[in-house]
């Protein structure tokens, strides 16, 4: 069995493990008074997995009710007058750029046309009234960026959206 050195290369303020250029080859006898000792595959995949179960433990800590028990993100669900909206905003001539995915009550469109980004929460008109509503997660992010000037449209229909937009005016 063999394994490949490695050197220890220097560079100006520090130093770094590098392969040499013909990589010499140490059998397993002479491993243990030869190699430094570097992390196996294994261990470090051990040691990132460990970082990782620590940092999504923290971040489940401080997440909001729109995470399952197990911690995690259930699958975005898409509108079914989404694909519609989306289809007519872009024969409109807009940049539509879908965000449903990215969850915590982040709007489902993001929109630029003529100069202009706007930002649409796409509900479904066909539903009751009660389906329609939004999440405490949508509530909270549209208020924090409507606090910061960037209101969040929501749209039921084709005609919701482009009038969100300026494609179009509704009558009053």
């Amino acid at each position: 069995m063999s394994l490949i050195h490695w050197t220890q290369g220097h560079e100006p303020g520090g130093s770094s493990w590098t392969l040499p250029r013909q990589p010499s080859v140490v059998t397993t006898s002479q491993q243990a008074s030869y190699v430094p000792h570097i992390p196996s595959f294994a261990e470090s995949c051990r040691r990132l997995l460990r970082q990782y179960e620590q940092a999504e433990s923290a971040r489940l800590a401080r997440t909001s009710t729109s995470r399952s028990k197990v911690g995690v993100r259930r699958a975005a669900k898409v509108d079914a007058n989404q694909s519609a909206i989306t289809k007519a905003l872009r024969n409109a001539g807009a940049f539509v750029q879908p965000l449903h995915t990215v969850g915590d009550g982040c709007p489902d469109l993001l929109v630029a046309f003529r100069g202009k980004f706007s930002l649409i929460e796409v509900k479904d008109g066909s539903k009751v009234p009660s389906a329609r509503r939004l999440t405490p997660d949508e509530e909270a992010w549209h208020a924090k960026a409507a606090a910061k000037g960037a209101p969040v449209f929501i749209a039921e229909t084709v005609e919701d959206a482009l009038a969100a937009i300026g494609a179009i005016r509704l009558p009053d």
